[in-house]
């Protein structure tokens, strides 16, 4: 697979697939995925959806079978993000933050969202 020479950013999966963000796009796996703006981090969240921070406010969740879905809405800037099961750590120049928190499918309608306070694994959003 060939990647753009624009790229901004790169990570790479534990399954050694490689995600590369540029200006306008996330590109995986012959895939291309607009993106909210140039991405300059990125880190794979499971298999499939990749989290992105970068020029734009928020870090926003980048899959091939949804459009952009905004997880967080801090200031534009991020320049570091990792993340681990349902832990994420992202940053700026001035601020590091972290976070803890689980996505579920919706069962009708598909979408990821956040659980409901006190629900726990089974429900959906």
């Amino acid at each position: 697979m060939r990647y753009p020479p624009n790229g901004l950013s790169v990570t790479l999966s534990p399954l050694a697939v490689f995600a590369v963000g540029t200006r306008e796009t996330l590109e995986s796996e012959g895939h291309s995925m607009a993106a909210p703006g140039p991405v300059r981090s990125l880190a794979y969240l499971d298999r499939n959806r990749v989290l992105v921070g970068g020029d734009f406010a928020g870090i926003y969740i980048l899959d091939t079978d949804h459009g952009p879905m905004q997880v967080s809405g801090r200031g534009a800037g991020t320049r570091v993000l990792a993340a681990a099961g349902s832990n994420l750590a992202f940053g700026n120049a001035n601020l590091l933050s972290l976070a803890s928190a689980r996505l579920l499918r919706n069962r009708g309608t598909g979408e990821w969202s956040k659980p409901r306070p006190g629900c726990r694994s089974l429900c959906s959003g």
